[in-house]
């Protein structure tokens, strides 16, 4: 039984980030302080909020875009091909989805169908930045502000990732950052709203004074969560949980059964910790990254991502699509095989979540692009515990199942 498996992604927490944490436990308060002030600097916003989790920061934003923005704005507009979060949270906020298709070369919006769009009822409209590759941030913001709607720059996977040295998050009306697991840094839950704008901090900080921090209980339970990652997320102990089906490793489900609250203040000075390694990090997923389009850019079957220019991505996974969907079912089972952490990322498109059908406001197109691109994503891990030996034999798995010579 092979006893060395990669994470698909993650965010190794050390014992000497344990230690710094726990020095700061005893003055929680004074460590949020620490923690907004440190993410104002480092991303340039006057405003910093910090919630429970990605998706209570963006409910909250959504709600606060509402108060400053005209009543008949309802519609949010999300990309065919996205994380389910973003759809849930618009529904929690009690908002309508629209779907608009994606260009599967870039993963980015097919802009000549978001400039065909009537957008007098959007709100927003939402960028996704997956896998932490930058989206046209300067389009889509042209595009919201020329129609009056907001840009919620949606960088849940994309902290410290740039476009034209400017930082995913920091376009439009606000931005979203997200300290959930499988992201750049993970206290194990956690949304931060960013913003410039005053009205909309008004209208978070009116919202963020009525929630509640998480019950003792919980904070303790996830407490017990985050030891365990740190624990169990080194490749020599991941074939662990990676064997207990139970846990529900990868697999992404829709709900909007989740507590809106604040960020549990014990956790602010494990945050900070981790944010101090943030470009440390990231650059190694960048190292990881160019590797791989190094490696397959000429793979036969296999299609890069094309990146904006202008871009720093960080590729928090490194995606490629498989052409052939059955191929890439076989690619996937030989790579977990190999414990080399492969995903197939999220399994349908937007539009075919059977949950969330009562609640579209509209689909601009027939998504085509989103599902296309739902039955070929794969996704590479590129967080700092992957080796030079992974990558190598990664790749070559790859190239041998696609009959390209080694």
């Amino acid at each position: 039984m092979r006893l060395r498996h990669l994470p698909p992604a993650g965010t190794p927490i050390t014992a000497r980030d344990l230690y710094a944490w726990m020095l700061g436990a005893f003055r929680p308060a004074r460590s949020m302080e620490l923690l907004q002030r440190e993410l104002a600097e480092r991303f340039g916003c006057r405003f910093v909020f910090v919630l429970s989790t990605g998706r209570a920061a963006m409910v909250v934003l959504l709600r606060a875009l509402q108060a400053v923005s005209e009543a008949a704005r309802y519609q949010v507009i999300v990309p065919a091909y996205t994380c389910y979060s973003v759809p849930s949270s618009i529904v929690k906020a009690g908002l309508q989805v629209r779907v608009v298709d994606i260009d599967p070369h870039t993963l980015d919006y097919d802009y000549d169908r978001l400039e065909r769009c009537d957008l007098s009822r959007v709100l927003a409209i939402v960028s996704a930045n997956l896998y932490g590759l930058p989206n046209d941030l300067q389009r889509l913001a042209r595009i919201a502000t020329g129609a009056g709607a907001h840009l919620l720059d949606d960088a849940a996977q994309a902290m410290g990732a740039r476009l034209n040295g400017r930082n995913c998050g920091t376009f439009g009306t606000a931005g979203i950052y997200s300290l959930d697991k499988g992201k750049v840094i993970t206290t194990m839950n956690g949304g931060i709203i960013v913003t410039d704008d005053d009205r909309v901090a008004a209208a978070v900080a009116r919202q963020v004074q009525h929630l509640d921090r998480p019950t003792t209980a919980h904070t303790a339970a996830e407490i017990g969560k985050l030891l365990a990652y740190s624990l169990l997320l080194d490749p020599s102990r991941y074939w662990l949980p990676a064997r207990m089906p139970f846990l529900g490793l990868g697999e992404t489900h829709y709900t909007v059964a989740y507590p809106v609250e604040l960020y549990p203040a014990v956790m602010g000075g494990l945050a900070r910790q981790l944010l101090r390694q943030l470009q440390r990090y990231n650059g190694a997923r960048r190292a990881n990254g160019f590797f791989y389009r190094q490696a397959l850019y000429d793979v036969p079957g296999i299609r890069l991502i094309t990146e904006q220019p202008g871009s720093d991505p960080i590729y928090l996974r490194f995606p490629l699509l498989v052409e052939d969907p059955l191929e890439r079912e076989r690619l996937l089972a030989r790579l977990r095989a190999g414990g080399l952490g492969g995903s197939s990322s999220y399994p349908s498109s937007i539009v075919d979540i059977a949950d969330l059908r009562g609640w579209l406001g509209g689909i601009d197109d027939d998504a085509s692009g989103g599902r296309w691109v739902a039955e070929r994503m794969l996704t590479l891990p590129t967080h700092p515990l992957v080796t030079a030996e992974d990558r190598r034999t990664t790749v070559t798995i790859i190239k041998k199942s696609m009959g390209r010579p080694v």
